[in-house]
C-alpha cells in the first residue's frame, strides 16, 4: 500500500511559494494560496507514485550494482588450493 506523500509544513510552505511564483511567471496570474496549495497537492498525488517508483527502481539498480561488486570482491579473496 502506497502511503500519501507528506511534506513537512516548513518545506511545503517554501515549495508552495516557489510553485506560486512559477505559475505567476509562466501564466501571468497568482493562483493564490488556496488554489496554489490545491494544485500542488493534486500534482503530488498524481505524479507522486510515478516519481516514487522511479526512485525505487534507481535504488534497486544501485543495490544490484553494489551486490555484483561485492560478489566480485569475494571471488577475488578466494584462495586456490596449492594442489589444484
Amino acid at each position: 500500500m502506497l502511503m500519501p506523500i507528506t511534506i513537512p509544513k516548513r518545506e511545503k510552505l517554501l515549495l508552495l511559494e516557489q510553485f506560486r511564483q512559477e505559475v505567476e511567471k509562466e501564466l501571468g496570474e497568482d493562483p493564490g494560496p488556496f488554489v496554489g496549495e490545491h494544485l500542488m497537492d493534486f500534482i503530488l498525488k498524481q505524479a507522486g507514485p510515478y516519481v516514487y517508483n522511479m526512485a525505487i527502481q534507481d535504488a534497486r539498480m544501485m543495490l544490484e550494482e553494489k551486490y555484483d561488486s561485492m560478489v566480485e570482491e569475494l571471488y577475488s579473496l578466494e584462495k586456490r588450493h596449492p594442489k589444484l
